[in-house]
C-alpha cells in the first residue's frame, strides 16, 4: 500500500532530524534519484557512518524499503527500485586516510574512483581497478557491484584488492570486516560477502585497499585483424607465453567512436586487439617486441604502439562507447562470462546476430578473462528481436561454460528479459538474505535469483 502524504511527510521530518534539512532531498530534487519511473519518498545524504546507521534504524522502524545510491551508474539496470522507498546516498562519505608507507588507503564509500586515483597519484601510487564508469563510479558502488575493469587480467578483481570494509547492517549496526593487513581475517571472510551483493545486505561505508606503485612505464600495442579467429588466436598465444599484460581487449568495429576507428583504419568486420603492458622500462620494451612478433605471426593487417597521450585517449574512448544503450533507440547491453577457451565461440555467436537477425552489434571482450560485452541495437519496431537475442546468448553462454546477463535495456523490453541465469545456489543466497535482512527492505528486487 502506498504511503499517505501525511506518512511521507513524517518520514522526511524524521530523516531530516538525523542528516539535516540540507542533506534531505524530496520533490523535484529527489526525482534526480529515480530509476525506471519510481520516485523515492526521500533521499538522505548522511555525512558520517553514525548518521547512516540512524537513517537505517529510522527507515527500518517504518518498514520503508532502502536503496543505496552512489554514482547512479548501475541504477537503471533491472529489476527496478521499490515504490515509496528511501534512497541512502553516499556522496558525502568521502573521507580518505592514506598510509603510503604501508601501501594502503581507507576511503569513504562515496569517493569517486577517478578522484581517488588522482589523490593516490600524488604519492606515486594507484588502485588497479578501472571500470568503464570510473569518472562517476563511487568506491561503494564499485564494490557492491564487483566492478573491476579490463586490467583484471594482471591485477585480478575488486575482491582481491580489498583488505577491509566497514558496513551498516539492515539492523542499523556497524560492522568492521578485515583491516589493514593482507592476513586480517579470523573465521569467515565476511567482507567478501558484501562485495557483489548489490546493496541487498547493507551499506558499505568505507573500504581499505592495498595499493601498488605507479608503473615506471606503460604502452599499448594495437593489432588490427580482418577476422575474429586471428584476434582470439593472438590472445591465446599471449596467455600461453611469458608475457604478463595488464589488459588484452578485443574490440569489434563500432565499439569505439568513429574518429578513433578511422584513425586506427578500422572498417566493418574488423577487430582490434589492444594489449597494454606496464612495469619496469626493460620489461615493457621486451613485451612490446614480443607483441610485434606475435602480430606478424597472426597476420595483423596493421600494428601500432601507443604511449603517452595517444594511449590514454584510446582507453578513454573505449570507456565512452559500451557504457550503455541510447534511450532513443531500442538496444540491449549484455555481459557474458565464459571459459577463456570458448571466447571465440561466444563472440562469434554474438557477431552473427548481425547477419542472422539484422541487428547492429558492437562487442568488447576482456578476452584474457573470458568476459564479453555486447551492445545490440535494433530498428524501431523490432524490439522482439532483442528479447530473442538475449535468450539466444544466454543459451550460448551456458554451452560455453558460463552465463550471460542483460545489463541495460531501452525500448521498453526490460520487463521481458530474463536476468538471472540458472544456478543451484540461489536458495542458499536467499537464506542469507533472510537472516541479514528479515524484513526484506534492502534492494529486494536485486536479491539473487529474483524478488523474494
Amino acid at each position: 500500500m502506498a504511503l499517505s502524504a501525511q506518512d511521507s511527510e513524517a518520514t522526511r521530518a524524521r530523516l531530516a532530524a538525523i542528516v539535516g534539512q540540507d542533506s534531505l532531498l524530496s520533490g523535484e530534487k529527489a526525482a534526480l534519484f529515480s530509476a525506471q519511473g519510481e520516485q523515492p519518498v526521500a533521499v538522505a545524504l548522511p555525512s558520517s557512518e553514525a548518521q547512516a546507521a540512524e537513517v537505517v534504524k529510522a527507515a527500518t522502524a517504518d518498514k520503508l524499503p532502502l536503496v543505496v545510491w552512489g554514482g547512479g551508474t548501475k541504477q537503471d539496470i533491472e529489476p527496478v527500485q521499490p515504490r515509496d522507498g528511501v534512497i541512502l546516498g553516499t556522496s558525502k562519505l568521502v573521507d580518505l586516510e592514506l598510509d603510503a608507507a604501508n601501501l594502503t588507503v581507507a576511503v569513504g564509500a562515496g569517493m569517486v574512483l577517478d578522484r581517488l586515483q588522482r589523490e593516490l597519484a600524488k604519492s606515486r601510487l594507484f588502485l588497479p581497478l578501472d571500470p568503464a564508469d570510473s569518472a562517476r563510479s563511487t568506491i561503494g558502488g564499485m564494490l557492491a557491484t564487483n566492478s573491476s575493469g579490463p586490467n583484471r587480467l594482471l591485477y585480478r578483481s575488486a575482491r582481491d584488492m580489498v583488505l577491509g570494509l566497514r558496513v551498516v547492517t539492515p539492523f542499523g549496526q556497524t560492522l568492521k570486516a578485515g583491516g589493514k593487513t593482507v592476513k586480517d581475517v579470523a573465521g569467515y571472510d565476511i567482507k567478501k560477502l558484501y562485495i557483489g551483493s548489490w546493496g541487498t545486505l547493507g551499506l558499505i561505508t568505507e573500504a581499505t585497499f592495498r595499493l601498488l606503485p605507479l608503473p615506471e612505464a606503460k604502452a599499448t600495442v594495437t593489432m588490427l585483424f580482418s577476422a575474429l579467429p586471428n584476434g582470439c588466436g593472438a590472445v591465446s598465444d599471449i596467455l600461453a607465453s611469458f608475457m604478463r599484460p595488464s589488459t588484452a581487449e578485443l574490440l569489434s568495429y563500432g565499439a569505439l567512436p568513429g574518429e578513433a576507428e578511422q584513425a586506427l583504419g578500422m572498417k566493418q568486420g574488423d577487430y582490434l586487439l589492444a594489449v597494454q603492458v606496464e612495469g619496469a622500462v626493460e620489461a615493457v620494451d621486451r613485451q612490446k617486441k614480443e607483441l610485434l612478433e606475435l602480430a606478424e605471426k597472426r597476420e595483423a593487417r596493421e600494428v601500432a604502439i601507443l604511449e603517452g597521450d595517444g594511449e590514454s585517449r584510446l582507453w578513454l574512448r573505449r570507456k565512452q562507447v559500451l557504457s550503455g544503450p541510447s534511450k532513443e533507440q531500442p538496444a540491449l547491453l549484455v555481459k557474458g562470462s565464459v571459459l577463456i577457451r570458448r571466447v571465440l565461440d561466444f563472440t562469434s555467436g554474438l557477431a552473427a546476430l548481425r547477419e542472422k537477425q539484422g541487428l547492429e552489434v558492437a562487442l568488447a571482450a576482456h578476452a584474457g578473462n573470458g568476459i564479453v560485452y555486447g551492445l545490440i541495437t535494433a530498428a524501431q519496431g523490432e524490439t522482439e528481436k532483442l528479447v530473442s537475442a538475449s535468450e539466444q546468448l544466454q543459451r550460448l553462454a551456458a554451452d560455453c561454460g558460463g552465463f550471460a546477463i542483460p545489463l541495460k535495456a531501452s525500448g521498453g523490453i526490460a520487463d521481458k528479459l530474463q536476468y538471472w541465469p540458472p544456478r543451484d545456489d540461489y536458495s542458499m543466497m536467499q537464506r542469507i538474505k533472510a537472516q541479514l535482512d528479515p524484513d526484506n527492505l534492502w534492494n529486494s528486487a536485486r536479491t539473487p535469483g529474483g524478488r523474494l
